[in-house]
């Protein structure tokens, strides 16, 4: 948990909460649809409930699953320094942090800072560490970001499409000399018939003939193939 305060003087004698919501930090399709509580039996708490009657709390959470998002002795989930948003498996925390990532390094939105604005000054960051990381060699890092319609600054996309696109001009640009060489005069075979650099158009008239030839003895078919686009011949 990750609570932000603006330090009101030089040596942060006193500081003020940056409010911040956990509302809407999940996809909404994971909100309406991959996530819902079981529907417990009528006058039963939740906990009671088929998906969460047998489960266990997992090693190093404050609360079983069926009471995240509430406020227990453990976690005071709806204070305003967490703010959480949602109970059960449609905690918004839960939601987020069950999304696998795509990548070994990747973000994870925490809260959405909202009514208000960092203005230039101290700022003091409180954490508690509930999830140990060191066992896989694993790092942990505090982002600030602005987020638009677009969503959240993110380069991998950007750098992706250049890598993709100079490779594909590179393999066109090996394709086109491999044609070159080819299709070169000076690799021309002997015999009766000659071999013709060709050009491939849109529309064309293709002229398929077999001639014979001898090379070093032995008696050779050649397939040539000839065009004509308007006076050209190619």
């Amino acid at each position: 948990t990750i609570r932000v305060y603006r330090c009101e003087d030089e040596d942060c004698t006193s500081e003020t909460l940056i409010p911040m919501t956990g509302k809407h930090i999940s996809w909404r399709s994971d909100r309406t649809t991959k996530f819902n509580n079981p529907t417990p039996a009528e006058g039963e708490d939740l906990c009671e409930a088929p998906g969460f009657r047998d489960a266990a709390k997992p090693p190093n959470w404050p609360v079983p699953a069926c009471q995240l998002g509430r406020n227990t002795t453990e976690y005071q989930a709806q204070h305003p320094e967490f703010n959480s948003s949602g109970i059960g498996y449609e905690n918004e925390d839960f939601i987020v942090w069950m999304r696998t990532a795509a990548l070994p390094k990747f973000r994870k939105l925490y809260r959405r800072i909202v009514d208000t604005s960092l203005q230039n000054g101290k700022y003091i960051i409180r954490i508690d560490f509930n999830f140990p990381v060191k066992n896989f060699k694993g790092q942990k890092r505090i982002v600030f970001s602005t987020m638009s319609w677009q969503g959240g600054r993110n380069p991998f996309l950007g750098i992706c499409y250049l890598v993709v696109g100079c490779l594909c001009l590179a393999v066109v640009g090996i394709f086109l000399l491999l044609i070159r060489i080819k299709h070169s005069p000076n690799n021309s075979e002997k015999g009766n018939t000659r071999s013709m650099s060709f050009l491939v158009c849109p529309i064309a008239v293709i002229n398929i003939t077999l001639g014979h030839g001898e090379e070093k003895g032995k008696k050779k078919t050649h397939l040539n193939i000839s065009g004509n686009w308007g006076r050209t011949t190619f």
